[in-house]
């Protein structure tokens, strides 16, 4: 599995475990919603971008969410 997709797979996973939309993620993270609809299509692999999300919601949210069911995100 592609990188990009993990990143996808996780960012949906999370905004479905707390019930949040696209436009939810973008203004709760400071990431632009274009940034966020890249995710969504596999475009934006950023790791800038992952540490925002995580910084945002909590690195024990996430690591929480990950064990929960949410994918590994792989540093190349």
């Amino acid at each position: 599995m592609r990188s990009s997709e993990i990143l996808r797979e996780n960012l949906e996973y999370i905004a479905g475990h707390i019930d949040m939309n696209k436009i939810g993620l973008a203004r709760i993270t400071g990431i632009s919603y274009n940034q966020i609809l890249r995710i969504f299509k596999g475009e934006n692999t950023s790791l800038s971008t992952v540490d925002v999300i995580a910084e945002t919601l909590g690195y024990e949210t996430w690591q929480l969410l990950k064990e929960e069911g949410a994918r590994e995100y792989k540093r190349r």
